[in-house]
C-alpha cells in the first residue's frame, strides 16, 4: 500500500557536496520528516555521487519515508527512488507513467489555469509561489482567487514557494496536503529544531 503524501515535503538544494546533505537529511528524518526531493540538475553529479545518494535513500527508507528526484525519471528505478516530481514541460507525462510504472508523479503546475491537462497521470500537484523564493527566480505569486480553483483537483496537493519559519502558519492555514521548503529547511543554521517546529506546527493543524 502507497504511503499517504501528507506532511512537510524536504526539497533538497543543489549541492555538490552529498555526504554533508546526507547529514542534513538525518537530521530532518530525526524530526520526523518522511518526505523527500533530491533536486539537481546536472546528471552527471547525480551519477558521480551515486553510491552515497543510493545511501540517502537507504535511510529515508529505513525511516519509512518517500524520497523523488527531480526531472530524471530514467533514473528512478536505478536509483531506487519512490518516484519523480516533474514540470510540464518536462516531457510526456503519460509516457514517464508507462516508464515508471506504479512509482510516484509529483507534477509542478505552478498558478497555471492550464493546471488539469495533466494531473490525470500525476500522484499529486505542487502549486505556487506562495511567496518569494531564493532558489527560484522571476516566479509569480498565486493569486488569492487561485486557491479556490485548487477544490477540483482530485490529488493531493503541494504548496511551495519561498516558505519558511515566519510565514509557516499562514502557510499551513491553507490546509494543503503537503508544505514543500527548501532554504527555509536547508539553509538554517539549526536545522533539527526547525524541522521540528514545521513538523509539530503541521500536526496541530492537520
Amino acid at each position: 500500500m502507497q504511503k499517504p503524501l501528507k506532511g512537510i515535503y524536504a526539497v533538497c538544494p543543489e549541492t555538490k557536496n552529498f555526504i554533508d546533505l546526507k547529514k542534513k537529511i538525518a537530521q530532518c528524518i530525526d524530526a520526523g520528516i518522511k518526505l523527500f526531493q533530491i533536486r539537481i540538475k546536472s546528471i552527471d553529479i547525480l551519477l558521480e555521487n551515486e553510491l552515497v545518494i543510493k545511501d540517502i535513500i537507504s535511510s529515508v527508507h529505513a525511516s519509512d519515508g518517500l524520497i523523488l528526484i527531480n526531472d530524471f525519471f530514467h533514473l528512478v528505478d536505478r536509483f531506487n527512488f519512490d518516484g519523480v516530481h516533474i514540470g510540464q514541460s518536462d516531457g510526456d507525462i503519460s509516457l514517464i507513467r508507462m516508464i515508471i510504472k506504479n512509482k510516484l508523479i509529483g507534477l509542478s503546475c505552478y498558478n497555471s489555469h492550464m493546471l488539469t491537462k495533466n494531473v490525470i497521470n500525476a500522484d499529486y500537484v505542487s502549486v505556487g509561489a506562495f511567496n518569494t523564493s531564493v532558489t527560484k527566480k522571476n516566479i509569480s505569486l498565486i493569486p488569492k482567487n487561485f486557491y479556490k480553483e485548487l477544490i477540483n483537483i482530485q490529488k493531493p496537493l503541494c504548496l511551495i514557494g519561498g516558505i519558511n519559519d515566519s510565514n509557516f502558519s499562514k502557510a499551513n492555514s491553507l490546509n494543503f496536503d503537503m508544505i514543500a521548503i527548501s532554504n527555509g529547511i536547508f539553509g538554517s543554521q539549526n536545522i533539527n529544531k526547525v524541522t521540528k517546529f514545521f513538523v509539530k506546527k503541521f500536526q496541530e493543524v492537520n
